[in-house]
């Protein structure tokens, strides 16, 4: 497959991704406390002007990025009902 994890900019999401509706694997590493390594896969959407994102097995939440935690992002690819890959 080849694809390269980019590091998520919320500044310039529109022009570098991952866009609206695109479905998406993120991989969060929380540097403080715990220092949790986990991923969620969704898809980001924009309401008012805010990104949120929408977990396959998460309830739809606020993104908010802070220095605590390192945020990649990776397209994955969609099957061809457009539900992603099974």
């Amino acid at each position: 497959m080849g694809e390269t994890w980019h590091p998520l900019d919320l500044r310039r999401r529109a022009s570098e991704g991952p866009k609206d509706g695109e479905l998406v694997a993120l991989h969060i590493i929380e540097k403080a406390g715990r220092k949790s390594n986990y991923y969620e896969v969704g898809r980001f959407k924009t309401l008012h002007g805010r990104a949120f994102f929408e977990g396959v097995h998460t309830h739809s939440y606020g993104f908010r990025l802070n220095e605590r935690s390192h945020v990649s992002w990776l397209r994955l690819p969609e099957d061809k009902t457009g539900h992603g890959a099974q």
